[in-house]
């Protein structure tokens, strides 16, 4: 995993000010309530919550996703930063491409690549079609990664060249497998435009994605997340939770975690600003954290402890509001050094 520390190491400092100055203009977005209420009443789930967003956004094509490590669109082009309507018009190119390689409704596509938002786009690229995509967290040991994929018996692989090596035993033993692919061999994603039959219509208890544990006692094992299941923390943040028009949240989860996802589509629904960062070290974190002014952190409780314990510079936390949890619980010490920079205590989702 590359360490890109504070962003001007990545992109320079004339194009971390331009990053800055571009996510400054796109907070003040987020729905009103008496709009998330009534969004909490359509019939959305998992399998169709991207389009939900794109429609209930009021600026769909501002960008509102940010990234620090860079994903690749349609065309190939490397991009960090994304609007709802671009990241619909993103996955639904994959949906296109995922059709066109016969991945059918109930098919299962292993993804398997460094940390990255990447991880939400070929799940709602594979989900919006009826396949299911099965998240591999890109630090599990290899034979781990290949268990998940043995047990999950799925169509075809999609990884990328740091894991390729890696899993091409995959191919031989994993009999269901039948292509193997990473975004360098895809190339320009020029499929047919997806013909409006191929977007699936989810029964409340379709599965949409397969996820796993942390796996530090052997083979983690899957868990299913349905169509309505996927969207219940979504549906319950929409209802309950309030956000001023500055808000912005800087998700520190692996994105291959269920959490990531959850969170993903509360705040494209919502209209929140999301800032998805690969680099969860504590440093990592409060570099975020002083470059890109969040309101909300969300992270795993680990995480929690190590910024707390990393004895951060107040002027790094103090846009800050609150820190929200995702996991076991953050021990009371914890919660209350963090507790110095932020308005709330870290809140459970």
């Amino acid at each position: 995993m590359v360490n890109l520390g504070s962003l001007t190491t990545l992109f320079g400092p004339d194009a971390l000010s331009a990053r800055w100055v571009t996510l400054m203009a796109s907070r003040g977005d987020p729905l009103r309530v008496d709009e998330r209420r009534k969004l909490t009443q359509i019939d959305f789930g998992g399998g169709n919550a991207w389009r939900a967003a794109l429609d209930a956004s009021v600026t769909p094509r501002r960008p509102t996703v940010f990234t620090d490590r860079p994903i690749p669109d349609e065309l190939g082009a490397m991009r960090s930063q994304f609007s709802v309507a671009d990241l619909n018009k993103l996955a639904t190119a994959w949906s296109s491409w995922y059709h066109a390689a016969r991945v059918r409704p109930g098919d299962r596509v292993a993804v398997h690549i460094t940390d990255s938002f990447e991880n939400q786009i070929h799940l709602t690229a594979l989900a919006q079609i009826g396949a299911v995509p099965v998240l591999i967290d890109g630090t599990l040991p290899p034979e781990h990664a290949i268990a998940l994929m043995e047990r999950s018996a799925p169509v075809g692989i999609y990884t990328d060249i740091a894991h390729f090596s890696m899993l091409s035993d995959a191919i031989r033993r994993v009999p269901s497998v039948t292509w193997f692919h990473t975004r360098e061999s895809v190339g320009p994603i020029t499929a047919p435009p997806l013909p409006g039959s191929a977007l699936y219509r989810h029964h409340d208890d379709d599965p949409v994605a397969l996820c796993h544990g942390p796996g530090d006692t052997g083979v983690p094992e899957l868990v299913v997340w349905t169509h309505r299941r996927s969207v219940a923390g979504a549906r319950l943040l929409l209802a309950d939770r309030r956000e001023l028009p500055d808000s912005s949240v800087l998700s520190a989860v692996p994105q291959s975690h269920p959490c990531a996802m959850v969170f993903t589509f509360y705040a494209l629904l919502a209209g929140v600003t999301l800032i998805s960062i690969s680099n969860r070290s504590a440093d990592g974190v409060i570099r975020a954290a002083r470059n890109f002014r969040p309101t909300t952190i969300h992270a795993l409780p680990g995480l929690h402890a190590a910024v707390a314990t990393a004895d951060p510079d107040p002027g790094d936390l103090t846009s800050v509001r609150e820190w929200m949890n995702a996991g076991d619980p953050v021990p009371r010490a914890h919660v209350r050094t963090l507790g110095h920079s932020a308005v709330d205590s870290p809140t459970p989702i």
